[in-house]
């Protein structure tokens, strides 16, 4: 019987102090031990998942074979081993673990950690949910902590103590942030400066706060991040904020901004056909056209909400619990239909979400709506046809194996008109 296999979501590898390959699905499954034949066996499932024992047992064969035979010579070996050590895979014994190193960059940027605290929005939203929550008994986990705001939300609420986790350098301003405003807060934190993974949180703790949301609500590892933090907590008595996270999509019309002119163009060049009155710029774009992978394009723009107008209802493309995440996760419905309620003259696709931190409490990526946070932005689609006034377009949405993303595919009929991979 043929079957149709892969790795699970979420495998995850380390080698052991001893040297053995141990591979786990979650922190509360435990570990095993994978020798190389199992590893390469795995590898082969994931290129080719269609089970079949006899042609699998000669492509393991064949593999671990050609690996014996093309080990490299020792000068090789020595200068893989200075690439691994340049790429910080390697560090000498004794060497601080670059796992353990404070990231500078993306968010220990201090201009990205305003950007956050600036979005007056967003954190009175997350006071208020987290003001409504927190009692004197509550022991608090902040993931991702950033410069710890809301861990000074928590904290004024009057919970018993926060354990703040924050990998990026910005960690190393929140316990004098915290000090400022009141001296007396910094006795009831403790600062884990590392990844939660190594972070030791004790099972009393009874609410998990967190914003670990990029302009995908994925991107920044959310369900993986929730998830291992949970492994370690007693959930039935544990209260997650955020609970929940819902994706959606619409069709909308540019009318100015900083993208109006160049979607323009992008229809205006696959609109034109070549012919000898064309400019050597038509020419060019038309080539260009040819030769880029346009209808796989997407980006994240910060719109102004008077730089286009909605031509179609934004319709739900699942929602997904936070409270722990469950597993696996899918998007549901995952799919939807976008009727234009006009023409389109310079059309694009609007991937946004709302974040439900409590059952009072919301945030939202678009600008349109009453909940909108004012630093995350709709992530967009130029759609490579212009679509007409009562067109039906079939958008499709999925997580990606690593659910730290959202792949979307938009129809008109069979014709796919934009989509995004991740």
């Amino acid at each position: 019987m043929q079957k149709r296999l892969q790795t699970a979501r979420g495998l995850r590898f380390r080698i052991s102090e001893t040297g053995d390959i141990l591979a786990s699905i979650s922190k509360s499954s435990g570990e095993f031990v994978l020798t190389l034949e199992v590893l390469e066996l795995l590898r082969q499932l994931q290129m080719a998942p269609q089970f079949q024992p006899k042609r699998l047992t000669k492509d393991l064969r064949t593999s671990l074979q050609q690996t014996v035979e093309n080990l490299p010579p020792a000068a090789e070996l020595e200068e893989l081993l200075g690439d691994l050590t340049g790429a910080g895979v390697l560090v000498e014994v004794g060497e601080e673990s670059p796992s353990s190193k404070q990231l500078s960059d993306g968010f220990g940027d201090p201009w990205i950690q305003w950007a956050m605290i600036a979005d007056a929005p967003r954190c009175e939203q997350y006071r208020q949910a987290i003001s409504s929550a927190v009692t004197a008994k509550s022991e608090v986990v902040d993931v991702g902590s950033g410069l710890g705001f809301l861990t000074a939300c928590a904290l004024e609420a009057g919970a018993k103590h926060v354990y703040m986790i924050e990998e990026t350098s910005s960690s190393l301003h929140s316990k004098p942030i915290l000090k400022k405003i009141d001296k007396r807060w910094v006795d009831k934190i403790t600062l884990y400066s590392g990844n939660s993974e190594d972070a030791k949180i004790p099972t009393q703790v009874n609410l998990v706060i967190s914003e670990l949301f990029g302009n995908d609500p994925f991107a920044e590892g959310v369900l993986r991040t929730l998830r291992e933090v949970a492994s370690l907590l007693d959930i039935k008595k544990t209260k997650f904020i955020p609970d929940a996270v819902e994706v959606f999509c619409e069709i909308a019309d540019l009318t100015k901004g900083a993208i109006h002119h160049r979607v323009k163009a992008l229809h205006g060049a696959a609109l034109k056909s070549k012919s000898s009155k064309s400019s050597l710029l038509d020419s060019f774009q038309q080539a260009a056209l040819q030769e880029l992978v346009m209808e796989k394009l997407s980006f994240p723009s910060a719109l102004q909400s008077d730089e286009f107008r909605r031509i179609s209802a934004p319709q739900s493309l699942g929602k997904v619990s936070l409270s722990p995440p469950n597993y696996p996760t899918r998007l549901l419905p995952g799919k939807a239909h976008l009727t234009l309620d006009a023409d389109a003259h310079v059309p694009v696709a609007l991937v946004w979400f709302r974040v439900y931190l409590d059952e009072k409490h919301t945030l939202s990526s678009h600008p349109h709506e009453k909940d909108a946070a004012q630093h995350w932005s709709p992530l967009i689609l130029p759609l490579m046809k212009l679509p007409a006034k009562g067109d039906k377009l079939l958008v499709e949405a999925s997580l990606n194996s690593d659910e730290d993303g959202v792949s979307i595919v938009l129809k008109n009929g069979q014709e796919v008109v934009a989509s995004r991979e991740v």
